[in-house]
């Protein structure tokens, strides 16, 4: 009967142990360096209601700043549960 060698089955466990532990630090230091951010309504001061520009330049701001693995912006629909008074504006 052939005995394992306990070399291999140790090298074996210190190189997957490593392989985890070095993956796992990526993951963490990806979510730490993703940054968050909101844009708040405007407020258009016009003698006529200009709801379409300020719904123009909100999507074009979100549009603009969201970067893919590196800048999340916060959808509107989010942003009016946190923001009761959000139409008022």
């Amino acid at each position: 009967m052939k005995k394992n060698n306990p070399i291999y089955q140790t090298t074996l466990a210190i190189l997957i142990s490593l392989l985890v532990f070095m993956g796992g630090g990526q993951l963490v230091t990806a979510k730490e360096s993703i940054k968050t951010i909101a844009v708040l309504p405007f407020k258009i001061n016009a003698s006529e209601e200009l709801i379409h520009v300020r719904e123009g330049i909100r999507y074009m701001l979100y549009s603009r700043l969201s970067w893919q693995d590196n800048v999340v912006v916060v959808p509107g629909k989010k942003l009016k549960e946190h923001l009761p008074d959000m139409n008022n504006t």
